[in-house]
């Protein structure tokens, strides 16, 4: 629990950033539960965390036009921050930015194959052109072709890890070091699974 940190006498004044972390996995498990069709959740519903502030910070989001995608957009908007919806579909993407627009917040967004560091690149700097630095990234991107492994091909196997693995790697190197550069103070989260502690009929290259 992240708040269970807050206190510890080994942790710089991070209270505000391991909030966001908290909040983004209750966002996670909200949107897992969601019993709603895609598109019929309204733009901007009711904050799920309060006490968060974002105003003035910039937050890159991966794999933002997804289900789970959109409800972390919505509630980093609801904390004041200006988001950048990353996704390797554009419409999707540009579906999410609009939602956060169309209800007063900021938003823009990004084409992006997050296993390709040259996508990822120009992704960050697409949003921090428009936005400004980015202060905050949430790794959302994932995918999980489900099959069996005697049907699975080796493409497959390398694309799950390249997208999955990889790209929460590239995401976090590209942001980090622009942080680190800047001199300035940020947050990461990486959104993961369950999964990753059980085995699952046709996830072998998921779990893995």
């Amino acid at each position: 629990h992240a708040s269970d940190l807050l206190g510890h006498p080994d942790l710089p004044e991070v209270g505000p950033w391991l909030e966001v972390l908290e909040r983004t996995v209750a966002i996670v498990w909200l949107a897992l539960h969601d019993p709603r069709p895609p598109g019929t959740s309204p733009p901007l519903p009711k904050p799920i965390l309060g006490g968060v502030e974002l105003a003035e910070r910039t937050a890159l989001l991966t794999g933002g036009g997804g289900r789970l995608g959109r409800a972390i957009a919505i509630e980093l908007a609801h904390a004041g921050a200006k988001v950048g919806v990353v996704d390797q579909r554009a419409d999707a993407a540009a579906e999410v930015a609009e939602l956060v627009r169309a209800a007063g917040g900021t938003a823009v967004h990004a084409q992006a194959d997050v296993s390709r560091s040259v996508d990822v690149e120009a992704a960050v700097d697409a949003v921090e052109r428009e936005l400004g630095p980015v202060d905050v990234l949430v790794n959302a991107a994932g995918i999980f072709p489900n099959r069996p492994l005697l049907e699975m091909d080796e493409e497959e196997w390398d694309r799950v890890f390249a997208v999955n693995t990889r790209g929460t790697m590239l995401c976090c190197r590209a942001v980090a070091r622009r942080l680190v550069a800047r001199g300035a103070p940020g947050a990461i989260v990486n959104v993961s699974s369950g999964a990753a502690t059980s085995a699952r009929a046709g996830g072998s290259h998921y779990t893995g």
